[in-house]
């Protein structure tokens, strides 16, 4: 079983090129169903209370056409780049929260793909990836602004903490792995539980293999770095092109508090993360 349909959200801008053509190899690999999709919502305008209503509404409708073309360049753009590899591919693209639609367009998808940085970090214009990651029930593939020039499954590391989250990534990320030429599952212990934490890496070796994958465990005792600078100094000396690993987060009144791992790679990771939450 792989990913039968993929979704990609486009930005206007440069760097989601190469986020297109990430979603075409992935498509192409799983002979999957591609989807692209923008969204933005128009600035509130700031009038002047003397001037009356009458210039609210046109300004109003003005930002209106302002969102309205930036999806039409967006669509455009997504049908420039995957429309060269890819003969059955769709289009969603609504004036709205890029996060609302991403999340209720999610409904189609088994995987949505994703930019890291917001260039622009309001709610109106940007698909944020860890709002979209904890809203839209699907595991979430982001892609840095200038991903690395290498075979991204050449070779997987698997992030592993014993949580539901952890869990549920590496079940979500069973196709890509299926597909990896090398696969680490590495799990970081907390002081104290360095037993535990080889005895998880190891089952979740074997279950990786079970369902057709093999896996390399590597069981590390904490140390001064943190946990996500440990897991990048891995990547960066191993030739990794894809962590997988589980999203941690909660709501605090409208904003999402992530905890530090997920915070920190979803930030700043230089290379492809499958999250799951």
């Amino acid at each position: 079983m792989g990913y039968a349909s993929l979704m990609v959200y486009i930005d206007d801008v440069d760097s989601a090129d190469a986020r297109i053509e990430i979603a075409c190899d992935l498509a192409e690999l799983f002979e999957a169903d591609l989807i692209g999709i923008a969204a933005s919502f128009p600035d509130m305008p700031t009038i002047d209370p003397y001037t009356g209503g009458a210039m609210l509404g046109e300004v109003w409708n003005e930002e209106q056409k302002i969102a309205a073309d930036e999806v039409k360049r967006a669509e455009a753009r997504f049908r420039s780049v995957a429309g060269a590899r890819r003969s059955h591919m769709a289009w969603r693209g609504a004036v709205d929260y890029p996060v609302e639609l991403v999340s209720r367009e999610a409904r189609a998808a088994d995987l949505i793909v994703l930019g890291r940085d917001s260039l622009r970090p309001t709610p109106r214009h940007a698909a944020d990836p860890g709002d979209i990651l904890m809203s839209a029930g699907r595991p979430v593939f982001v892609v840095p602004p200038k991903p690395p020039q290498k075979q991204m499954l050449a070779h997987v590391l698997v992030a592993w903490k014993d949580s539901r989250e952890s869990r549920r990534a590496v079940v979500d990320a069973l196709p890509l792995l299926r597909k990896a030429e090398k696969i680490t599952v590495i799990g970081i212990a907390e002081s104290g539980d360095e037993a535990a934490n080889r005895r998880a890496v190891e089952d979740v070796v074997n279950f990786i293999r079970i369902h057709g994958a093999n896996a390399a465990p590597l069981a590390l005792s904490p140390s001064r770095q943190s946990v996500a600078e440990q897991l990048l100094t891995y990547a960066e000396a191993n030739g990794v092109g894809l962590i997988v690993l589980g999203g941690y987060g909660h709501a605090r009144a409208r904003e999402w508090i992530f905890g530090g791992v997920t915070r920190s790679l979803l930030q700043t990771c230089p290379i492809c993360c499958l999250f799951s939450h």
